[in-house]
């Protein structure tokens, strides 16, 4: 059994802060270690009185961070079933540190990703640790305090907030990552504080539109270089090229594009696919040529870092929603359209025209499953294009015959 006592240990130098300790006690050993926190006697003497102050807010969450680290400590020399001492204890607290919360660390990681040019991930990070943030009211928590009865109190904020399944499963699985990277660096044990809330992907439904709304869409009258303009010509290049992302379309250069093919590598997989360039596409490409630039469109500023272009990108993929909210009403649709749709929309006709699951995934870039890659050794880029030339072909003729 091991006892902790907090003290406050005043400095010997007049007018300076003193230091909140820790006694350690173990089988009648007993060693002090000095925490983070240093506040004046005053302090100190009102944070015993334990009423509910503002002004000490962060000063207790720290004190008690320390408790609860040296207790998860000796909790887990206790599963060791090994002997062990108060210096035992002692040691690997200051081995672990002071100040690890799990927050701080969460944000810590992300700007470690930024850094690292992983962009997306750290965009993930930093969202859960605000998503959590905002659950805890502002306030921050210890690695060792993340419990599975914390955890399903978040998961049920998350419900009266009405976070659907898939967002609260997100935030579950970016946190549980977190987690396990600072278990791994010996922050805390490993305690699986998340076993008992939803990490899995729900099936949704995909909001695909019919063919015969695509080459409606085709057809409206818009002017030239408009934003909304603009926004359809992304959403039938998109189309026209397998369902391409938003992300990969902004990132697109004209070096990718040579001898008729369309050569890239998708940002979300690192998937290499090759797309023939349609008459309508090229159409589109040549709407957008710009010599100053070696983006295919005009997204991104050419010379930006990678840190720039991420925030430009994401800002542009915002904009770029909400014109396709405006074509869904000016066109009649009756269903919004998103960057997703396009990709949806494709996948959709693909199946429509008969053409086989194996071909569409590998026309996709899907290569999470072993099974999909599989189909995309055994599949070539010639079929895949055939299949595309079938879906183009069609909203073409639509347009035509409706002309």
């Amino acid at each position: 059994m091991t006892t902790i006592k907090t003290k406050f240990r005043p400095s010997s130098v007049p007018g300076k802060k003193g230091t909140v300790v820790y006694r350690i006690i173990h089988r009648r050993m007993v060693r002090t270690v000095s925490s983070a926190v240093h506040i004046g006697a005053d302090e100190w003497k009102r944070l015993q009185e334990r009423k509910e102050d503002s002004g000490l807010a962060d000063i207790r969450m720290k004190v008690e961070y320390g408790e609860h680290l040296i207790r998860d400590i000796a909790a887990g020399l206790d599963l060791e079933s090994r002997s062990y001492t108060a210096e035992d204890v002692a040691r690997l607290f200051r081995e672990s540190g002071k100040s690890c919360y799990f927050i701080r660390y969460i944000r810590c990681a992300g700007e470690t990703m930024k850094a690292d040019g992983r962009h997306g991930t750290a965009h993930n990070y930093l969202s859960a640790a605000n998503s959590l943030s905002a659950f805890l009211g502002g306030r921050d928590i210890a690695v060792c305090a993340v419990t599975d009865r914390l955890m399903e109190s978040y998961a049920h904020w998350l419900n009266g907030r009405g976070v659907c399944r898939n967002s609260l499963s997100f935030y579950m699985r970016v946190l549980r990552a977190a987690y396990n990277k600072a278990a791994g660096e010996g922050l805390t044990r490993q305690a699986y504080p998340f076993r008992n809330v939803y990490t899995g992907i729900e099936r949704t439904v995909k909001r695909a539109v019919s063919e015969e709304t695509v080459s409606a869409l085709y057809r409206i009258p818009l002017r030239d270089r408009s934003p909304l303009s603009m926004a359809r010509d992304l959403f039938l290049f998109s189309y026209c090229a397998r369902g391409m992302a938003f992300v990969d379309m902004a990132y697109l250069r004209k070096s990718d594009i040579c001898g008729g093919i369309l050569s890239y590598r998708r940002h979300k997989t690192g998937q290499r696919l090759e797309v023939r360039m349609e008459s309508i596409m090229d159409t589109i490409v040549q709407r957008y040529r710009d010599v100053s630039s070696s983006y295919v469109f005009p997204i991104l500023r050419e010379g930006s870092d990678e840190a720039v272009s991420y925030r430009k990108y994401r800002t542009m993929l915002r904009y770029y929603n909400s014109l396709l909210k405006r074509l869904s009403a000016i066109s009649g649709i009756g269903l919004r359209l998103t960057s997703y749709t396009a990709r949806h929309s494709w996948a959709t006709a693909a199946r429509a025209h008969g053409i086989a699951l194996p071909v569409i995934s590998a026309a996709m870039g899907h290569t999470s499953e072993k099974t999909t890659d599989i189909y995309l050794a055994a599949i070539d880029s010639g079929t895949i294009d055939d299949a595309n030339r079938k879906i183009i072909g069609k909203l073409l003729h639509d347009s035509t015959v409706s002309s």
